[in-house]
């Protein structure tokens, strides 16, 4: 590798890790399957989510658990045994014809995010 291609690559390694302190920042709690899944819907809005399994390599029931903590209620339930707050970055919406399958969107807050990782990236 020559010193001018090794620059390059120690930039870009750089843009990557201030994408990932502003995800850890913002959601300390997010894991890296749930990240996957949200970059993978915010570089391809309006993708089904059974196209997203494969691409993440996640079981249908993690990726299902994942969407769920990524959308505005989770799986997990609080002490009370009402689902807790998701992090309302993606949106599931329902196909008409099948309603196990729906589409990936990512809500405001999510296009904001997308728009601040964008910035770093530049």
């Amino acid at each position: 590798m020559s010193a001018d291609d090794s620059d390059k690559v120690k930039e870009a390694m750089h843009r990557l890790f201030w994408v990932v302190e502003e995800v850890r920042r913002q959601y300390p709690r997010m894991e890296l399957g749930q990240l996957a899944i949200l970059l993978s819907v915010l570089a391809e809005p309006g993708m089904w989510a059974r196209d997203l399994t494969g691409k993440v390599k996640l079981k249908k029931s993690a990726l299902s658990r994942n969407v769920k903590a990524l959308s505005n209620l989770s799986y997990l339930m609080d002490e009370e045994g009402n689902r807790r707050e998701g992090l309302d970055l993606i949106t599931q919406i329902p196909d008409a014809l099948d309603q196990r399958a729906y589409l990936l969107t990512p809500t405001e807050k999510g296009r904001d995010l997308a728009e601040r990782l964008a910035a770093l990236m530049r």
